[in-house]
């Protein structure tokens, strides 16, 4: 006898997701996947920023670190009573500068940057073995060992000084001295039996923005035939600006010390205050900061392009070791 076959039951859930049901599945996947990329994408963005400015505090930090050997330095060797100038190839060919032991401080004024110039002996010096007139091209020394054409060199006695550029260096320990050409003009006045006359180390300081877009902290320094060798120092370094401190503690931009009042303190210069801004290399689209002008010295309209860019700065004083001369 034919068993009546069973009915089978629907399975459950065999109809699967309604339409319903699967749009909100992907309207949740939706908003979590633009949650996690914008969640990545700030994170992105901060992690670069962070990197923009740890790069240029860094900028900022080494250029006052490399100043800062050589400012020490300036003057070394040199008396600090002893009056000079540097020739004018030194300063750019023009300019009043203001001298204190082997620094020299050009004042950008309001429109503009400083230049800071620096000069010191360096290991090689010997003295004049003979006196010689004032007319003289020739300097007769103890020894020549170590010098050749092209050195930069100062002479000096207790008194005076002057910076010159050795031509030639012939037989029985004789530099010669052509009074013409990059240094043009004769000595200040005849050097004795006993002068000293020594290398110098020497070190120019100014902002190169011959790209606006990066301006740079550049030194110059003298090759052996006299010819600037720039040396980017830092990037991205768009402020320079030094103040002169006295002894008791009262500073001034350096033009003050091309007035009568500030000519008789310039044997009382001890410290240099140093402020240098940097900013960052690329420029932020949602970020709005202007350049900030220190003491009012910086040319603001130039700079007003880059206010996309963020910006630190640094500013420290400078012990001047070989300060107190009076030029």
């Amino acid at each position: 006898m034919r068993q009546p076959m069973k009915k089978r039951l629907p399975i459950l859930g065999k109809d699967g997701f309604s339409l319903i049901e699967v749009m909100i599945a992907l309207l949740i996947v939706a908003f979590s996947m633009t949650a996690i990329f914008a969640s990545f994408n700030f994170q992105q963005k901060s992690y670069l920023a962070q990197n923009a400015v740890a790069e240029m505090q860094q900028n900022v930090r080494g250029a006052v670190q490399f100043f800062e050997m050589d400012a020490r330095n300036a003057g070394f060797g040199i008396p600090s009573h002893v009056l000079y100038k540097l020739p004018a190839l030194l300063v750019g060919g023009t300019g009043s500068i203001v001298m204190v032991s082997g620094l020299g401080v050009l004042d950008g004024g309001a429109s503009g940057t400083d230049n800071v110039y620096t000069i010191y002996l360096s290991a090689t010096a010997t003295e004049l073995a003979a006196s010689m007139p004032q007319p003289s091209s020739e300097l007769k020394v103890v020894d020549a060992g170590g010098w050749q054409a092209g050195d930069i060199a100062i002479i000096f006695d207790d008194t005076t000084a002057d910076v010159f550029q050795v031509t030639a260096v012939q037989a029985s320990n004789h530099l010669q001295h052509n009074p013409q050409g990059l240094f043009s003009g004769s000595f200040s006045k005849a050097y004795g039996e006993g002068s000293t006359v020594a290398k110098i180390s020497y070190a120019g300081y100014y902002i190169d923005t011959s790209d606006p877009a990066h301006p740079t902290l550049t030194r110059n320094i003298l090759d052996n035939t006299g010819n600037f060798v720039p040396q980017i120092v830092a990037d991205d370094i768009e402020d320079f600006q030094v103040r002169l401190v006295l002894e008791n503690g009262s500073e001034y931009d350096p033009d003050y010390f091309l007035t009568a009042p500030g000519d008789a303190q310039r044997g009382n210069v001890r410290e240099m205050r140093v402020y240098i801004m940097g900013r960052t290399r690329t420029a932020e689209k949602d970020w709005n900061e202007g350049p900030i002008p220190k003491w009012n010295r910086t040319s603001v309209a130039s700079l007003a392009p880059y206010n996309k860019h963020r910006r630190r700065s640094m500013e420290m004083v400078i012990d001047l070791r070989n300060s107190g001369i009076a030029p």
